[in-house]
Order: C-alpha cells, then structure tokens, then sequence
C-alpha cells in the first residue's frame, strides 16, 4: 500500500496544463495499491488530454523508483511530480497497561 503525496506542482502554462493540474489535485492524498495502475490511469488522463487540447505542446506522464528502497515517484513532465510513499506500518498506541516511564519523556540536550 502506498500514499500518495504532490510534493512539486509548478504553474500551468496552457489551457492544457490548466486541466491536468485540475485533474491530478485529486489524487493528492490517495491509498495506491499498485504504482503501476497508478501510472496507468495517470498516462491515460495525459492522453485525453492532449487529444482534447490539441494544439497546446502535449505532455508525458512518467513512473521512476526513488533513491529510497520501495518508494516511486510519478508525474507529468514539466507540470507535477507525486511522490508514492511506501507504508511501512502501522501507528498503534501504547496499551493501557503499558504506559510510558517517566525517563522516555525526558528530552537531552547538546551541553549535558
């Protein structure tokens, strides 16, 4: 499972840019199963597009590992990048009969 995150959306350009900026500031946010249907509805969106707007300069949706093992960058050139963050797991409170010993709340500093 994977978040989905925009992390770099740049101004839009054309009337073509305009829409998919529109378009993919919905899928900021998302649970991803698989980047590869991610990149594949994203491609397909691209591809509506640019046959919409025909005669702006048509664009190309990308899918690329990062340098962090699971991880995988996607976008659309020049227009967005969505970072899909790998879950690692999950966050569960302590339990009731495990609380937390006053030593673990203590914060050190640099001069102690």
């Amino acid at each position: 499972m994977y978040f989905s995150k925009i992390t770099t959306l740049h101004s839009p350009k054309n009337s073509l840019q305009t829409y998919l900026k529109q378009q993919v500031a919905k899928l900021d946010g998302l649970a991803v199963e698989d980047p590869a249907e991610f990149h594949a509805h994203l491609h397909s969106l691209v591809l509506r597009a640019n046959a919409r707007y025909s005669r702006c300069t048509p664009v190309q949706a990308y899918l690329m590992k990062t340098r962090v093992e699971g991880d995988r960058v996607a976008g659309i050139h020049g227009l967005v990048q969505i970072e899909l963050y790998l879950q690692r797991g999950v966050f569960a409170p302590l339990e009731a009969g495990n609380p937390a010993h006053s030593t673990e709340a203590i914060q050190s500093t640099l001069f102690t």
